[in-house]
């Protein structure tokens, strides 16, 4: 069994719990947010509602910027010689776009099932708050 200490940088909250709707416009409400960065699956866009509902809530907040959303096959390294690949990822740090690891990350999502939820939940939420540059984690459960 390994052993240590691991101090989790300022990833501020976890929201679990609240319908998707309701939670995205409190979080953008309670930072200001002008503008906020949405990316998703394919398989989240074809078939589900969720990104329409997010971008109802969204508004004309919804922005492209200089950074850059990625899709499942991105990578983040995370602990030891852990590497995930989340749903989607966004990163504003440029880097050639055939590595797949990838750097400075600033905000994850995954979109969880019945299956995966300990590990995105649990799990996940240790290892992305050990990445420095990650801001913002984001469960979407599908219902």
């Amino acid at each position: 069994m390994n052993q240590g200490t691991h101090l989790y940088p300022p990833m501020d909250r976890v929201l679990y719990g609240i319908p998707l709707a309701q939670a995205l416009a409190d979080e953008v409400a309670r930072l200001g947010a002008k503008s906020v960065y949405v990316l998703a699956s394919g398989t989240l866009n074809r078939e589900t509602d969720v990104i329409d509902t997010v971008r109802h809530v969204l508004g004309n907040r919804l922005a492209g910027k200089p950074c850059r959303p990625l899709g499942p096959d991105a990578a983040i390294a995370t602990i030891g010689s852990t590497v995930r690949y989340p749903d989607a990822v966004v990163t504003c740090t440029k880097f050639n776009p055939r590595d797949r690891l990838v750097p400075d990350p600033v905000v994850v999502f995954e979109v969880i099932s019945p299956t995966s939820g300990h590990m995105d939940r649990v799990v996940k939420v240790r290892e992305y708050a050990a990445v420095d540059s990650i801001r913002r984690y984001v469960i979407v459960e599908s219902t």
